[in-house]
């Protein structure tokens, strides 16, 4: 089969992006010409649409070889209906306690066709508030609504909320949550789910204070507003995500008016729609609605029925609801919402427990003692701790296992438990009373008889004791034996006590030192004695006594410290006596000098003497002297201290000042002085010399320079006085003046001539200061003067400005320029009071001058009320009021204030009792019924 003639495009198929659209390219467009050869070329690509959808018409030409003409077009169709996509995975989870959950941050979104995405993110807490208020629909005139949406496209008004549904968390903090959903009144799948955050809760006296007010539009607030709560509208936190409908469609509120001058009010008549008790404010919105941009501003107004949620202090288990939205150029929008779910469900934990505890006898057992135990929870609240019971696992009172149950609860009702295992064996055995303690007698002392011992167990109540005495005589020493004297009981379970006492006749008295030798104190260590045992005598009751040199403990150094000597005086049975001496050394004594200079000379600046060297000695060790030389300039020339530090090898220190006063009275020396000269006007002025200064003593002298110019007899002569003076730092001076006199004969000139003009009083003259000019001197001065004479009026005067010229010889002349102003123009009202409709002719207002406000040409305006004409009645009237703005020179403009009065409210009847039925012989008493009237006080 042969192919058709002509040029074929391929098939196209619909993309998203416009940039997906491809390239041209001739190499896929097949050319079957008449005659072979030829070539195509793309001829264009026409554009209808805009970024997010279109069409691409794309057209190619193919020309064969014997140059037939041949065309095909592609039509590309775009469309971006993909929103974007966040880069993190969003998912529900879980936490066990409020300080777990991660903090709201916002997640980066990417587009398929659009690199700018816009995001956005908030949190809603459902968590029981304070008290939790049912948000009904506020029932007044017109149409009955939750929610108002001024100028939705697409879409009605008016949204209520769905029964049941509409709520308001209070919190503490002064903060609200309201949540819900509402649906529009004419279109139940319009539908948008509710998240508005009020904050920063004030009363009517804060919120007054900040210069705000309520609003009331029916008036029914009375002294209502006093006591009604006002809040503020969290811009970052307040939502409207859409469902039904408007799936995929979002909305964030903001406060209006922006400056909060209304806030979202609370109370009884709050809600600007009946008396009941509600809410009611003011919002602006923007956002997307079906891919469409749009904003505007809208009320909430509802009823608004609340309970107090007691015992609201610890939350266990509630959730969070996280918004993330993302919206793309073309009106896509991608919401993903993430619940995180707050639920506390692990135990405490103990921190602190009892030991494990084991007994002889179960009556030990101790009490139950809770401030042994201590727990935290994983979510730091409060942990009970109590006492569970006791049970015995295994054994009897004799020999038995307690287990002892402590139970630590925390807020959520999580439970751990303790077990304390607590043992009873009894492995006491008897206890003798009685029993006489171990005895050390001297050989010269009676032997005691044996005592009578009495046993007494924890257990057992009678029991046998059995004794035996030995005796162990000392071979070494006739006089001293010991003498064992045992006792043995044994309980019913067989535990058994013994108890010894043991006799021991010894020769135990120490030898009585006779003579010690006293206490000493030296300043240097070397002058402390060796030990010397001659010092020391003892005597004893029994025999001779030996007395030896025990040792010396030294504390300290070699400059200060203490000795502690001790002697021992020993009898033949190892009995002995100390005798103690302490020797205290410490070396404070400081070094001296041996050769001091003078400590005050003066010196000329130029001849100061070299430091001396001077000796100084101690009494204990070797001395270390410091040399220190400072300069101090605040004297003339200065002052230089000497200071000699003498240190002992203890660190006593002795120290040497020397001050030397510095002396200069020579005076410093210029050089590169100038010669007098005498130059004309139009000669340069000598450039300044450079003088130069050298001193004695000072290696560096500033030298000042001074110039002064007197005026000479002619009107351009003057005489210039250059003075250089050096001083050096003790003020001796030198100076040296050059004289140049200058002369000059010609006068200034100016450039205008005396003029007059007149001017309105709002008008502003265009002042051109005049030019002069002077034959010498580029240097003219030019003064100006003003003078002004009042007119007839505050507004209308004459100013006259002067000019005058002096060149630097005084010489001068004047110019002038004459300006009068008038005022013709009357004052413009800026600020009126706007007409009134009255119910009550007592409502009529007095006349306010403060409503309104004026601005004139010139000056300042006086406002005034001319008077007020009335025509009808008290019931039926109509007011024209007048005020008039008058300037300062009289002219004036009348404002007319239209006020209407009339009275169509009908009194109101209060206490009509409601139709009944009653018997025959049961019939009601005559209500008392009142009428009260707007207008009218008495009915």
């Amino acid at each position: 089969m042969l192919a058709e003639v002509g040029l074929e495009c391929p098939e196209t198929d619909p993309v998203q992006c416009f940039s997906d659209i491809p390239e041209p390219n001739v190499d896929g467009i097949a050319l079957n010409g008449e005659c072979s050869g030829g070539m195509v070329v793309w001829d264009g690509d026409v554009v209808d649409g805009d970024d997010c959808s279109g069409t691409v018409t794309r057209t190619y030409i193919g020309i064969d070889g014997c140059q037939n003409e041949y065309t095909c077009v592609q039509v590309f169709q775009y469309n971006d209906t993909e929103a974007p996509q966040f880069v993190d995975d969003i998912e529900d989870i879980a936490v066990e306690c409020e300080e777990d959950v991660p903090p709201l941050e916002g997640i980066p979104a990417i587009d398929n066709c659009s690199a700018d995405v816009s995001t956005w993110f908030f949190e809603t807490p459902i968590v029981a508030g304070e008290e939790t208020c049912e948000l009904t629909t506020a029932v007044g005139p017109g149409v009955d609504w939750s929610i108002v949406l001024f100028n939705l496209p697409g879409a009605t008004d008016y949204f209520v909320f769905e029964p049941g549904v509409g709520s308001m968390e209070v919190y503490g903090d002064g903060s609200a949550i309201i949540t819900g959903t509402v649906f529009a009144n004419n279109n139940p799948n319009q539908q948008w789910l509710v998240f508005m955050r009020l904050e920063n809760k004030r009363n009517w006296t804060d919120w007054n204070a900040l210069g705000r007010s309520y609003k009331d539009d029916l008036f029914l607030a009375e002294d209502h507003y006093l006591n009604w709560d006002y809040y503020e509208l969290d811009n970052n936190n307040s939502f409207l995500i859409g469902a039904g409908d408007f799936e995929g469609s979002f909305l964030q509120l903001s406060h209006m008016p922006a400056n909060y001058f209304f806030g979202f009010q609370c109370g009884t008549a709050a809600n600007g729609r009946n008396a009941n008790n509600g809410l009611a404010g003011w919002f602006h919105y923007e956002g997307i609605l079906n891919g469409n941009n749009v904003s505007g501003h809208g009320d909430i107004n509802v009823d608004k029925e609340c309970e107090e949620n007691p015992g609201t202090e610890v939350v266990c288990v509630f959730e969070i609801e996280r918004f993330f939205i993302a919206a793309d150029d073309c009106g896509n929008v991608n919401i993903v919402n993430q619940t995180i779910t707050v639920d506390d469900t692990t135990p405490p934990e103990f921190t602190a427990t009892p030991d494990n505890l084991f007994f002889e006898c179960f009556a030990d057992v101790p009490a139950p003692d809770l401030s042994e135990l201590a727990a935290e929870d994983n979510c730091g609240g409060l942990v009970e701790i109590t006492y569970g019971g006791d049970i015995f696992v295994s054994g009897d009172e004799c020999n038995g296992i307690i287990h002892r149950t402590f139970d630590a609860v925390d807020e959520c009702g999580n439970l751990a438990k303790h077990i304390q295992v607590i043992t009873v064996a009894d492995t006491v055995a008897p206890v003798l009373a009685g029993v006489p303690g171990n005895l050390d007698l001297s050989c010269e002392d009676e032997i005691p008889a044996p005592a009578e011992i009495v046993a007494t167990d924890n257990c057992t109540t009678a029991m046998a004791v059995m004794f035996n005495e030995e005796i162990d005589q000392n071979e070494e020493c006739p006089q001293a034996s010991a003498i064992t004297r045992t006792w043995m009981a044994s309980d019913e379970c067989g535990n058994t006590t013994v108890a010894t006492q043991i006799i021991t006749i010894v020769d135990d008295q120490a030898p009585e030192i006779t003579e010690c030798p006293a206490d000493e104190v030296y300043s240097c260590i070397t002058d402390v004695p060796d030990a010397d045992i001659s010092l020391v005598s003892a005597t004893d009751n029994c025999g001779e006594v030996i007395i030896t040199h025990a040792g010396d403990e030294w504390e300290g150094d070699d400059c200060e410290g203490t000795i502690i000597r001790t002697y021992i005086a020993t009898d033949e049975c190892g009995n002995s006596t100390e005798c103690v001496q302490t020797i205290t050394y410490n070396d404070s004594i400081a070094p001296v000098f041996i050769n001091p200079p003078a400590v005050q000379i003066s010196v000329d600046c130029a001849n100061v003497p070299e430091a001396e060297e001077i000796e100084a000695e101690d009494n204990c060790s070797e001395v270390d002297i410091d040399f220190e030389e400072t300069f101090f300039s605040g004297g003339c020339p200065g002052v230089i201290q000497r200071v000699w530090t003498a240190t002992d090898q203890c660190g006593n220190q002795t120290v040497f000042e020397q001050f030397i006063t510095l002396v200069d009275t020579v005076a410093p020396t210029l050089h590169n002085l100038p010669e007098n000269t005498v130059i004309e006007c139009d000669q340069a002025i000598p450039p300044i010399a450079e003088v130069t200064a050298t001193d004695n003593c000072d290696a560096s002298v500033n030298v000042l320079f001074e110039e002064t110019t007197e005026p000479g007899d002619c009107p351009q002569s003057f005489t210039i006085f250059r003075t250089w003076t050096a001083i050096d730092t003790c003020e001796n001076t030198a100076s040296y003046t050059q004289i140049i006199e200058v002369v000059d004969t010609t006068p200034p000139t100016f450039d205008m001539e005396d003029s007059e003009i007149t001017l309105s009083c709002e008008e502003e003259a265009d002042i051109v200061p005049p030019s002069a000019f002077d034959n010498c001197s580029e240097v003219v001065e030019i003064t100006s003067a003003l003078d002004v004479v009042d007119g007839e009026c505050e507004n209308e005067w004459t100013e006259i400005y002067t000019w005058t010229a002096t060149d630097e010889c005084n010489n001068n002349a004047s110019v002038s320029l004459t300006i009068h102003y008038v005022d013709n123009t009357a004052p413009v009202f800026i600020q009126t009071p706007a007409d009134l409709f009255l119910d009550c002719i007592v409502d009529v207002p007095v006349p306010d001058i403060d409503q309104l406000a004026a601005e004139d040409n010139c000056g300042d305006v006086e406002i005034t009320h001319e008077g007020d004409d009335m025509s009808g009645t008290d019931c039926d009237a109509v007011i024209s009021r007048t005020y008039r703005a008058t300037d300062a020179c009289g002219n004036f403009t009348e404002y007319v204030q239209t006020i209407t009065v009339a009275d169509t409210l009908a009194p109101m009847l209060a206490g009509v009792p409601m139709d009944t039925e009653a018997s025959c012989n049961n019939i009601p008493e005559v209500a008392v019924v009142t009428a009260t009237d707007n207008c009218t006080e008495e009915v």
